[in-house]
């Protein structure tokens, strides 16, 4: 008598349901499995016979009821004893994790749930057809956080509610059935970023402010400096600025002025004397008779004529 197979399971997702099975190392060649299941009339039927492959695809069972399933070993020289598995394929199968498409609406996320196809069936039948009470368990987060909340939703579209603008959240999903109290697995996690609520945010608001300040005071300081430059040069054509000469600044010095506030001319006079005073006062003494009537405007007339005597020397 040969060993039976050990491990015997059924790996069974979405209602695929392949039996698995172990044998261990046996001295033995040419070892061959066969596999079959028990018909409603009570008759075992091959489904695997005579295979060296240590699985068997069931899928074609009935997704009702209770299915009675063995195995067997054989060589050349005979076979082992037969070990009988029981499976129910609606209650035992795993429930996959279902498809998400996420999209931004707003300030919130619609998230659209297609429910897990099923192998050897047309493409219109899912999950949902056979068990008939469905829902969704969504858990969602902000990404780089790691409080989730949680939705659970019987509908196929739904929004997530209470999301920020402007901002990413990851999402998965599973699958419930709420009359068996069975959870399908989880998705793999799907981030996306919420789009703007229509609102402008304050610091937007306060940038914009700023910048218009700035932009304000620059056009001020432009508009202000551009007139200063007009008023001077308006003011250098029509009302021309007298600067005395240097030369006439000098004479002026040589002017010495009493207490009284009159001036006299002693000192330019003796200025003229004076070998050592500038040349450019020497010079106008003697001979720049044309700036006189300037000069004598601002002293006595009895000063005048001693001015006019000593410039026309």
């Amino acid at each position: 008598m040969l060993p039976k197979p050990e491990n015997v399971r059924m790996n069974s997702v979405n209602l695929k349901n392949i039996l698995e099975w172990e044998l261990a190392p046996l001295p033995y060649e040419n070892v061959t499995f066969t596999a079959q299941s028990m018909s409603y009339t009570g008759v075992f039927e091959d489904v695997c016979k005579n295979i060296v492959l240590r699985q068997c695809d069931f899928s074609h069972l009935a997704k009702y009821g209770d299915h009675t399933l063995r195995i067997w070993m054989e060589t050349e020289g005979g076979h082992s004893d037969w070990v009988n598995v029981t499976f129910h394929p609606v209650e035992d199968t795993v429930i996959g994790p279902p498809n998400l498409q996420v999209k931004p609406v707003s300030s919130s996320l619609h998230v659209h749930f297609s429910f897990p196809k099923i192998e050897n069936e047309p493409e219109t039948w899912t999950l949902k057809d056979y068990y008939g009470s469905w829902e969704y368990k969504v858990l969602y987060w902000k990404r780089g956080t790691s409080q989730k909340l949680e939705m659970v939703t019987p509908f196929e579209s739904d929004m997530l509610p209470d999301l920020d603008p402007r901002t990413t959240y990851c999402l998965q999903a599973q699958g419930l059935v709420p009359a068996l109290n069975k959870s399908g697995l989880w998705s793999q996690p799907i981030c996306e970023t919420t789009a703007d609520d229509g609102k402008t945010p304050v610091w937007v608001i306060a940038v914009m402010l700023l910048a218009s300040l700035v932009a304000v005071l620059l056009v001020v300081l432009c508009s202000f400096s551009v007139l200063w430059y007009l008023y001077r040069q308006a003011r250098y054509v029509f009302f021309p600025g007298y600067s005395l000469p240097k030369l006439l600044k000098e004479v002026g010095r040589a002017l010495l002025c009493s207490d009284n506030g009159k001036c006299r001319l002693g000192s330019a006079l003796e200025l003229r004397g004076n070998r050592s005073s500038s040349p450019l006062v020497s010079k106008f003494l003697v001979g720049r008779k044309h700036v006189y009537p300037l000069l004598c405007c601002s002293l006595p007339s009895a000063q005048h004529s001693a001015l006019h005597t000593l410039s026309a020397r």
